[in-house]
């Protein structure tokens, strides 16, 4: 029988991007990632990584750090109960430093090359297949292989204004993985997880079942391209909250991109919940909106900081250092007028300068 499976992009899907990440310290995992993972699991969906890694071709890291990064990433999703069932990844790049990486190959995105592999070591049915990344290589892979596709906006895409050029557009398009969960689940063919399409600024509130589940196994053995037996944890298909079950303020104003047929399909599908209501499922919904709230928190705390404002506060305290010393020379001697009138032609830059910076901020 084939598999279903959703193969994720690394990088700005699953842990944040800082660059060439070479030390398996500074792995840091998306907020929300395991819980869209564990119910993708349970909604019967192996999960794949598959990355281009070409900071091996450059020289800026070995295949065995490498080797240890995503061991490092799975160890931190297992914690949580989320599992990976393989990870595929392309060290090679033809412009690298390194000979033995500096080759074309077709394992490199966009080329479908380990989505492929993928499918033929572990038995994936593409068709009913997903490719979630923050990348058009992402979307295109996923296209080529036979794949859905859904894209996650990142506000460097905000900035840009041709994305609509691009040759392979993805089938969705959302914030991060748990909204691209509520996707796959709400889109799947004969998916018995259905999403109330009626769900207006709501994150993704996954209402996952951990009684027939267990403890979650280790997931290890991070190669390219051995297979491994998949070790997501056998257990009921997570079945997601509707509106009216949920009582949550809205996190921003977005909402998932969605071709007007798979709207309408959505919209009857939600006619179809079945009511749940279990303590266990009220607890698992309470410690979800509980992490929803945090990241809100933290976001809120993230924007509040900017260094703009930093800037300007330290502009603001030199304006008025310069000040003092105008008035401290307008009354000494009168020699010291010279000096008087420089520093208050200074004051004025100065704070010219902090209402600039006032200004940037506010219309950021």
């Amino acid at each position: 029988m084939s598999e279903k499976a959703i193969f994720l992009d690394r990088d700005n899907t699953l842990i944040e991007d800082p660059g060439y990440i070479s030390d398996p310290d500074a792995v840091r995992l998306l907020p929300g990632v395991e819980l869209a993972m564990k119910s993708l699991s349970q909604a019967g969906y192996l999960l794949v990584v598959v990355t281009n890694q070409s900071g091996v071709a450059r020289g800026l890291l070995t295949e065995e750090s490498l080797k240890k990064i995503h061991e490092r990433m799975v160890e931190l999703l297992s914690r949580k109960g989320a599992l990976v069932d393989e990870i595929y990844y392309c060290p090679y790049h033809a412009e690298g430093s390194v000979p033995e990486y500096a080759i074309e190959s077709d394992l490199r995105k966009p080329e479908p090359g380990m989505l492929l592999q993928a499918a033929e070591d572990m038995g994936i049915d593409l068709s009913v297949s997903w490719m979630v990344g923050d990348t058009p290589s992402d979307i295109e892979a996923g296209e080529r292989a036979g794949c859905r596709t859904i894209r996650i906006r990142t506000p460097h895409d905000d900035d840009r204004t041709d994305n609509h050029l691009e040759e392979f557009q993805a089938d969705y398009t959302v914030r991060n993985l748990v909204e691209a969960a509520r996707v796959i689940l709400r889109s799947g063919p004969g998916a018995s997880a259905q999403v109330d399409a009626a769900d207006e600024d709501e994150d993704v509130l996954l209402n996952i079942d951990h009684s027939a589940a267990g403890a979650p196994e280790s997931a290890t053995g991070v190669v390219l391209p051995t297979p491994r037996t998949p070790h997501y944890a056998a257990a009921e298909v997570a079945t997601l909250p509707t509106a009216q079950a949920i009582e949550d303020e809205p996190v921003g104003d977005f909402e998932p991109e969605l071709p007007a047929p798979a709207a309408a399909a959505a919209g009857e599908a939600a006619t179809q919940l079945p009511e749940e209501d279990t303590g266990g499922a009220n607890r698992v919904r309470n410690e979800i909106l509980r992490e929803l709230r945090q990241m809100a928190r933290s976001q809120m705390a993230a924007e509040e900081f900017s260094v703009w404002r930093l800037v300007g506060t330290i502009v603001q305290v030199l304006t008025f250092l310069a000040l003092l010393m105008t008035v401290k020379h307008l009354v000494g001697q009168p020699q010291e007028l010279m000096k008087a009138q420089v520093w208050g032609i200074l004051t004025v830059a100065l704070q010219t300068m902090a209402l600039t910076l006032v200004m940037m901020q506010r219309r950021r």
